[in-house]
């Protein structure tokens, strides 16, 4: 009784995540967004940027929905089948949230930033990476990749069989830091389909949001599964607590760079010429 009991609230928050993530931008999550970027989203243009932002949140949330009844599917199968449910609480499934978040930030950005409508415009600016990111994060994801592939290497295999699911922590790592250089890429290349620079503005504040979506999923990704690594590979000590402490500080870390912390293009600009 209390494992359905686990999935119907399961369930229940699942269908309020979906639908939470298809509800409508209202005027003031619209008004918080532009002033995160530093641009000005005039009554005429309102209802293009609250489409394309919509569009993009309803993907990752899916995305994070589905990985999250990923993570649960030890209890799905404690339902089905109670003594295989062990073989599915693993270090993949314990990500896969996480994961999914990513992807599905990345996923937001290949599958619904088009090529834009009407004319191109001619580009007068070169677009860097660097306009749209602090790149102390890229070097973030970039160092917990070997910091994972050495713990996983001198770390002893988890008992109980566990030492099949090693693998995870490095290989995430490099998931994070692929769907960071891929979306980046996507996002930079991107060809403008504004035609003024009023129109200029607000698209480099949209690239500027998707990228920083994909990388505050990809920081937690990589945070959290260097982490687990270097906490396998260490005997139970403070340590292995400030670790545990650190997963907290990962997701925080996600949020904060996904949904709150500001930026502007023109200045990133200028202290990058």
């Amino acid at each position: 009784m209390g494992d359905w009991l686990f999935l119907v609230v399961l369930w229940s928050f699942t269908a309020g995540v979906v639908l939470m993530g298809l509800f409508g931008l209202t005027d003031r999550r619209v008004n918080q967004w532009s002033i995160r970027f530093g641009v000005l989203v005039e009554d005429s243009i309102r209802p293009q940027v609250r489409q394309r932002l919509w569009r993009a949140r309803a993907i990752r949330w899916i995305a994070f929905a589905i990985g999250l009844n990923v993570g649960m599917l030890p209890m799905y199968w404690n339902v089905i089948d109670a003594e295989r449910a062990g073989d599915f609480a693993n270090d993949l499934t314990s990500i896969a949230p996480v994961g999914a978040a990513v992807l599905g930030s990345l996923f937001a950005e290949i599958a619904l930033v088009q090529r834009p409508r009407g004319s191109l415009v001619a580009a007068t600016t070169t677009r860097r990476w660097s306009d749209y990111i602090d790149r102390f994060w890229l070097v973030f994801i970039a160092g917990c990749v070997p910091v994972a592939a050495i713990a996983t290497w001198v770390g002893p295999a988890s008992p109980g069989g566990g030492g099949r699911w090693l693998w995870v922590a490095p290989v995430m790592c490099v998931v994070a830091l692929a769907a960071v250089t891929i979306g980046i890429r996507v996002v930079v290349d991107r060809p403008a389909g504004a035609d003024s620079d009023r129109m200029l503005r607000i698209d480099d504040a949209l690239r500027a949001d998707g990228i920083h979506h994909i990388v505050g999923g990809a920081v937690a990704l990589a945070g959290l599964s260097a982490a687990q690594a270097v906490n396998r590979a260490i005997p139970p000590s403070l340590l292995t607590v400030v670790l545990a402490l650190l997963n907290l500080v990962f997701l925080a870390v996600w949020i904060t760079i996904a949904t709150s912390s500001r930026w502007n293009v023109d200045a990133a600009r200028l202290q990058h010429r």
